[in-house]
């Protein structure tokens, strides 16, 4: 069974994820149809990112800023 993890976790390791990505993406020795792939988990990856965002509620002036 998973452990759970902070909300604040997630986000840094989907951070982490698409930063992975983006650097194997940009890898010229990255095969193509790979690159291809890579670059449709990164886009998945992001609209996650997206929606945690514009559906992110704020407990008070210290959980605005981070």
């Amino acid at each position: 069974m998973r452990q759970h993890r902070p909300h604040r976790q997630h986000i840094t390791d989907l951070t982490t994820q698409t930063n992975q990505l983006r650097a194997e993406i940009a890898n010229p020795l990255t095969p193509e149809p790979i690159r291809d792939r890579l670059a449709q988990r990164l886009a998945a990856l992001e609209q996650i990112a997206d929606r945690h965002i514009r559906s992110r509620t704020t407990k008070g002036p210290a959980d605005a800023q981070g």
